[in-house]
């Protein structure tokens, strides 16, 4: 009698459920394999160090014992029309806490612009958010005083504009604001 187990490379397996559900296709390999064979126990998996190489299970029926490649996933999951796979969870990639700052003015000087007043959205040892109706651009250098006083003794922490959020339209005013963050 012909050996009724199936094995298949990982990546092959991964490829075939991303075939049958296109959903999942930017679903990395590794992950989708691991949430698979956590709800169809059935499969198994060997793995080498922590990466999935090869997954098996038992062959469904004496015909397809037969068979001699993994063409299809026909059979392969009975029951639900799909799987639940969520991304898994994001990591905060911060290096430092952000502190909300609300109700507070900044100075933000730039070459070639005027002192702008903004207000300050959040703040970190690393950086600065702010909104402002005026226009910056990734990767412009500013100096940034956060507790601005005017005619006050400010101190300017340098520094560049490394996100641009286009967003809000200011109700009062009527003006789009966007924020700004920069990394000092």
């Amino acid at each position: 009698m012909p050996d009724s187990q199936v094995t298949v490379a990982a990546a092959t397996f991964a490829l075939k459920l991303k075939q049958k559900y296109p959903q999942y296709a930017s679903t990395e390999d590794e992950h989708l394999i691991a949430v698979f064979v956590t709800k169809y126990p059935q499969y198994h998996v060997t793995y080498e160090g922590k990466k999935p190489v090869s997954v098996s299970w038992e062959r469904a029926s004496a015909s397809a014992a037969e068979e001699t490649h993994f063409d299809t996933l026909q059979g392969l999951v009975t029951g639900h029309d799909h799987f639940d796979v969520r991304p898994p969870a994001r990591t905060n990639r911060r290096a430092y806490p952000r502190i909300p700052f609300r109700k507070t003015k900044a100075c933000v000087k730039s070459q070639g612009v005027p002192d702008v007043i903004v207000d300050v959205v959040d703040i970190s040892r690393g950086g600065i958010c702010f909104v402002s109706a005026e226009q910056f651009y990734v990767g412009t250098p500013v100096s940034v005083a956060p507790h601005y006083i005017e005619g006050g003794l400010n101190i300017f922490q340098d520094g560049r504009i490394v996100r641009v959020h286009h967003g809000e339209s200011d109700c009062l005013t009527d003006m789009l604001l966007t924020e700004y963050a920069v990394e000092y």
